[in-house]
């Protein structure tokens, strides 16, 4: 009944947004980096050295001129790599090229663990290392939510998949602001309509119920062009992480700063409700006395 309901929404949803949406889209953070200022390096974003080992690294894809790959749950927090083609990810065909080594660069996290409990703080993270200094274009990305019958246990159900509206080319210029894998990355989230249509998806669901899959393209087959680059054999990685607009994404000393603020505040109020309580209670204690002596 839940996943009929969630199917109901999303074709409600779906119903009503243009054809031309765009799913998941650049984060804007208004400035750009390192002297970039287009588009692409305004969704760039400092991880403060994180790295990938402590983020959860959901699909990494290593091959020459053409690259595809694709992660998705197998009910029981594990993590498989379907063949194409695959409904989480539409428009791919030929080899799943995801790296399955064991070495945690493939995963199909649950919601809950990534403490996306609001459509607003999901994000994922892209990071190339071109070992020939060039450019690459990122053709397909895809971010599929999916749920368990619940407790973690198979079947899984596809229940949406979120995708960019088209090709985004990263030049080499752009590539080489990168400070090493984890670190910082090019980033994407949801646009105000997906992030309506993702809560409701999620609505009444629990979030260790609900996984993430993702699926991605790039490099290209033909001539590098300015329209296209081609993968030259470095890993290309993506990581789930919170969304730089979401509202949970305070910084350490700023949330301190805050914090700390708010318990000067807290003890000042308390002392001045005990010098006002003790002000009348002294006044009240006067005024008797004067009373019995007059």
């Amino acid at each position: 009944m839940r996943q009929l309901k969630a199917a109901l929404v999303a074709a409600t949803m779906l119903a009503i947004i243009p054809a031309a949406k765009a799913d998941l889209v650049l984060v804007d953070n208004g400035t750009g980096f390192g002297g970039c200022t287009d588009a692409n390096c305004r969704s760039f974003t400092d991880m403060h050295g994180t790295g990938f080992g402590n983020l959860p690294r959901i699909l990494t894809v290593q091959t020459n001129t053409y690259e595809a790959g694709l992660t998705a749950p197998d009910g029981n927090g594990g993590v498989i790599y379907p063949a194409f083609p695959h409904p989480g990810a539409p428009g791919l065909s030929g080899t799943n090229v995801a790296i399955q080594n064991g070495q945690f660069k493939g995963s199909a996290p649950s919601l809950f663990s990534l403490g996306w409990n609001d459509a607003s703080k999901v994000g994922v993270a892209f990071v190339s290392d071109q070992t020939g200094q060039s450019g690459i274009t990122l053709q397909s990305l895809s971010l599929s939510l999916y749920t368990t019958n619940g407790g973690g246990q198979a079947p899984v159900t596809l229940l949406h998949t979120f995708s960019l509206a088209g090709p985004v080319n990263y030049t080499a210029d752009e590539l080489r602001l990168q400070p090493g894998n984890g670190n910082a990355a090019f980033s994407f989230d949801l646009d105000s309509a997906q992030q309506t249509l993702w809560n409701s998806l999620v609505d009444g669901n629990s979030l260790s119920t609900l996984y993430i899959g993702l699926a991605a393209s790039l490099g290209c087959s033909g001539t590098v062009s300015s329209t296209c680059q081609v993968s030259n054999g470095g890993p290309e990685s993506f990581a789930a992480i919170a969304a730089p607009r979401s509202p949970a994404v305070v910084p350490l000393p700023a949330a301190m700063w805050l914090f700390g603020t708010g318990l000067v505040g807290l003890i000042a109020l308390g002392r001045k409700k005990k010098v006002s309580t003790g002000s009348c209670a002294q006044k009240f204690e006067n005024k008797i006395s004067s009373d019995l002596c007059s």
